[in-house]
């Protein structure tokens, strides 16, 4: 991908993602507390499938490249 191209998308993609947290945390407020505690037991769980995830990608990646 060009420089310029990702650059480009990189910044909208920034933008757009840092809107909606500065937006979630305006709404919130003093309440984000609540939100943590529900979202803290998903945390562990998420982190793990994204992990076996990317492993997963890596390794049919890696077998297709093989043959």
């Amino acid at each position: 991908m060009p420089r310029a191209k990702y650059v480009v998308l990189t910044l909208i993609g920034s933008t757009v993602w840092n809107a909606a947290l500065i937006t979630a945390g305006y709404v919130l407020g003093a309440q984000w507390e609540r939100v943590a505690d529900a979202i803290g037991p998903l945390a562990t769980p998420m982190l793990v499938l994204i992990v076996l995830g990317i492993a997963g990608f890596m390794l049919v990646r890696a077998l297709r490249g093989a043959t």
